[in-house]
């Protein structure tokens, strides 16, 4: 129903390293006016324009926050688990256009 809940929103509540590269995030995540604490380990090294590149994955269940109920809440069919896979890019914002982030 992206109609009536049309976004997520993750609020971090800290972060810690967990190797060279390496790190994770913890907060909130809310779905569909759910919310659950989840953890997001993820890896930032630099890109090859310059940025810096976050890429990360964390796995959730659809039924905690609602999404299946009904017939489909039966997990044979549809899994309950929901992968999130993310990539950012982190550039320089006082840079020129072209200016490589430092």
């Amino acid at each position: 129903d992206v109609a009536h809940w049309p976004t997520a929103h993750f609020v971090s509540t800290g972060i810690k390293s967990t190797g060279e590269g390496r790190y994770s995030v913890h907060g909130h995540f809310t779905l569909r006016d759910v919310t659950r604490e989840i953890e997001v380990p993820f890896v930032m090294a630099p890109a090859q324009d310059g940025a810096m590149q976050i890429t990360g994955e964390t796995v959730i269940k659809r039924l905690d926050y609602n999404i299946g109920l009904g017939e489909w809440r039966d997990t044979r069919w549809v899994g309950d688990d929901v992968i999130l896979r993310f990539t950012v890019a982190l550039k320089n914002a006082g840079a020129g256009a072209d200016a490589p982030a430092p």
